[in-house]
């Protein structure tokens, strides 16, 4: 259990830096378009690219500027966001006491991410990028 706190922290620490939230601060002044393809799943847990995916696109639609589409195709957007999920974690968060239950989850998804130019630059890249939802 240390080891998974450890690890969480540390990951948590390489993404760190102030901004203001949902600012997508690492995405260059001049990309407008992103394209989003469904990310890859390294994990045992299914369907997990698709909904993990959905909340991506959905992130960006709702607290950022830039139009999003699931186009493959990097000549038709300014930018592709392409990812793999790495690993996920579920783990109990709230116990019901009259049932004995878990009542609620934390889930954790850590993931590749890249984002790439047109030409195939490499314009952004976190191997640790981690999204944690209750």
């Amino acid at each position: 259990m240390k080891r998974l706190v450890l690890l969480s922290v540390l990951l948590a620490a390489t993404g760190c830096g102030y901004h203001r939230a949902g600012q997508a601060t690492h995405i260059p002044a001049g990309v407008r378009t992103l394209a989003v393809p469904v990310f890859k799943n390294n994990t045992q847990s299914y369907h997990t690219e698709v909904a993990f995916t959905q909340a991506v696109v959905h992130a960006l639609n709702n607290r950022t500027r830039y139009v999003v589409t699931s186009d493959e195709k990097p000549e038709n957007s300014d930018a592709l966001l392409t990812g793999t999920i790495t690993s996920q974690t579920v783990a109990p968060l709230t116990y019901d006491s009259s049932s004995g239950q878990t009542s609620s989850y934390l889930i954790t998804i850590v993931a590749k991410v890249v984002l790439t130019a047109p030409d195939g630059r490499v314009l952004y890249k976190n191997n640790g990028f981690s999204f944690r939802e209750q």
